[in-house]
């Protein structure tokens, strides 16, 4: 078992002292995924918008994250494009970008949990 190190309890709270700006992220995917954080959809939607579309994942793989079924999942990226549609979305990263890491860092999660335990499993053979 490895050794408990007492500095990483501050960890947290040095993270949530960065103020997090377009300037400062270089990545094209990830300022996607903040450009998708629009405020006028729901918080699932968004999640599910920035995981099928910027992650590449399937609907069945996002319904399984949210312990949801394929309908709801689907319905909620309808819905979530035809906002994004009807606002005419702007790929620039908003003034709210402390306020969308929350998103964010919830996708990139699952992104991380379904690389580590895939839902659909692929054989070599």
């Amino acid at each position: 078992m490895g050794k408990y190190d007492a500095s990483m309890d501050s960890w947290p709270d040095q993270f949530e002292q960065i103020q997090f700006s377009e300037e400062i992220i270089s990545d094209q995917q990830l300022k996607m995924m903040f450009a998708c954080c629009y405020s006028s959809i729901s918080e699932r939607s968004q999640i599910a918008l920035i995981s099928k579309t910027l992650c590449g994942f399937r609907i069945t793989e996002i319904s399984n994250a949210f312990f949801s079924n394929n309908e709801t999942v689907n319905k909620q990226l309808v819905r979530g494009r035809k906002q994004l549609r009807d606002n005419k979305m702007s790929f620039d990263i908003s003034a709210d970008i402390n306020n969308q890491l929350n998103v964010v860092l919830k996708t990139v999660y699952l992104l991380f949990n379904e690389g580590y335990s895939p839902t659909k499993r692929t054989h070599s053979i």
